[in-house]
């Protein structure tokens, strides 16, 4: 979103964690040159559409320098089904190890989040089902997914 780094700055002096904003690929190298004794960095990466022309390039550049161990792939739950799986298949060349499945309180069809998971073989690594931050971000476990579901039936 427009302002979005804006939004995580006053996110890093709520909860006190350092904020850095780079606004291109050299500026990110110096950024993470001074990072090296944090044992986890989160980047938050520009949130376009996969077929934007030459953004998959454009990330693998970013992951050339960053050098990820993990990486989320967020997708928002208030898409259907087919658009997630489109947007899931644009960005498999950028290898992502898990899922994060953000605004589940806007969609009654939770299962998709399953579904999804389930037919690309990834984890998912968290869900958030709010605005209310930290308070709406879970890991999602068996139990977990299970309430998620079953609520969706009773509504």
């Amino acid at each position: 979103r427009m302002a979005a780094s804006s939004e995580l700055e006053v996110f890093s002096q709520i909860t006190k964690i350092p904020f850095h904003k780079t606004r291109n690929l050299d500026e990110l190298d110096k950024v993470m040159t001074g990072l090296q004794e944090f044992d986890l960095v989160l980047v938050d990466t520009p949130a376009r559409s996969p077929s934007f022309h030459g953004f998959i390039q454009e990330m693998q550049q970013y992951f050339d320098i960053l050098k990820p161990t993990d990486i989320l792939l967020t997708l928002s739950m208030a898409s259907d089904l087919d658009d997630l799986f489109m947007a899931t298949g644009l960005f498999m060349p950028l290898k992502p190890t898990g899922l994060i499945f953000s605004k589940l309180d806007e969609t009654c069809k939770q299962g998709k989040m399953v579904t999804l998971a389930a037919e690309i073989g990834l984890p998912i690594a968290f869900v958030c089902d709010g605005q209310k931050i930290p308070e709406t971000i879970h890991i999602p476990n068996g139990i977990y997914i299970w309430d998620k579901l079953i609520n969706a039936l009773d509504n």
